[in-house]
């Protein structure tokens, strides 16, 4: 997928929130009906906060602080299900919104998850990642176990659909040199210079043609930087260091959206396609964070 140089073309201010929309649906849907909705995780009791676009606010306890909330499409059935995976065990524990409880154990303590659908069948597979070794591994609903090399020590997981075939593409991010190493199904082999150090990747389909794109979030400066396969490469100013940037389609428009978290203010910022028109919302505390978006500090 050939990736070309323009601009976001938008000049805005504030805090915010950005967003990226799977094929299968939106990240974050749990009520189905295609939009992202605002997710939060209070650790200390396993606590989710949902506030859904259509289901409006429930809470739910499904978890502790020693696991690792991973919610994804489990059971395919178009609603995102609650998820957690405790590394001690290698254990995942799902709360599927059509088959219920159910437990898989896959993994171990030093694996990252990185939970997607890799193979097409609208069903999220799990997934890890091995830092250390850089080695990659899924358990997939269609073709079962499956392990690559792929990465190093120093790169970071960025898994997404970058080249638009409905298939998560295993691919890492190396901090230190920008450079983004992407492993596509369809596409193959891809490597760019695109980023520092100091962003964070948020990868998303911020131009609405199926497939996902590079994105980076600079959190001192509140600079979005995109690199996108049909608009090429793209900035604007949102947010701030007070601010976590995030991504997801919150308008369920099919594109993603940016945006970000205040975890001061408990506060939700959101610049929404097309057009760029600013939305917010009061949700949420310092104690808590959004899970299940693309954002800083979060793998996937």
């Amino acid at each position: 997928m050939h990736r070309h140089m323009f601009g976001f073309g938008l000049a805005l201010l504030v805090v915010v929130v950005l967003a990226c929309v799977p094929v299968h649906g939106a990240r974050n849907d749990f009520d189905g009906d295609g939009s992202t909705d605002l997710v939060l995780w209070h650790a200390a009791t396993g606590n989710w906060y949902l506030l859904q676009s259509t289901d409006g606010f429930e809470l739910l306890q499904f978890g502790s602080a020693s696991t690792i909330p991973v919610p994804a499409d489990y059971d395919g059935d178009g609603e995102t299900d609650l998820a957690v995976y405790y590394p001690p065990w290698g254990m995942w524990y799902i709360l599927g919104s059509t088959v219920g409880f159910y437990q898989v154990p896959f993994g171990w303590s030093e694996a990252t998850p990185v939970p997607g659908d890799y193979d097409n069948d609208g069903t999220a597979d799990f997934g890890l990642y091995h830092q250390a070794a850089g080695y990659w591994y899924g358990l997939l609903s269609t073709e079962g176990f499956q392990h690559k090399p792929f990465g190093w020590s120093e790169a970071i997981p960025v898994p997404a659909d970058y080249d638009g075939d409905n298939k998560k593409d295993i691919a890492v991010w190396h901090p230190a040199s920008g450079n983004w190493y992407l492993d596509q199904t369809t596409d193959g082999f891809e490597t760019f210079q695109f980023g520092w150090a100091a962003a964070r990747p948020i990868p998303g389909d911020f131009d609405g043609d199926g497939a996902d794109d590079p994105g980076l979030f600079h959190q001192a400066s509140g600079t979005w930087y995109g690199l996108l396969s049909t608009d090429g490469f793209q900035t604007m100013t949102f947010g701030g260091a007070a601010t976590l940037g995030l991504a997801g389609d919150f308008n369920g428009d099919g594109t993603s959206d940016a945006g970000l978290y205040h975890p001061g203010a408990g506060t939700w910022h959101f610049m929404l396609s097309p057009g760029g028109t600013y939305a917010e919302e009061a949700f949420g505390w310092s104690a808590v964070h959004p899970v299940g978006y693309r954002y800083q500090g979060e793998g996937d």
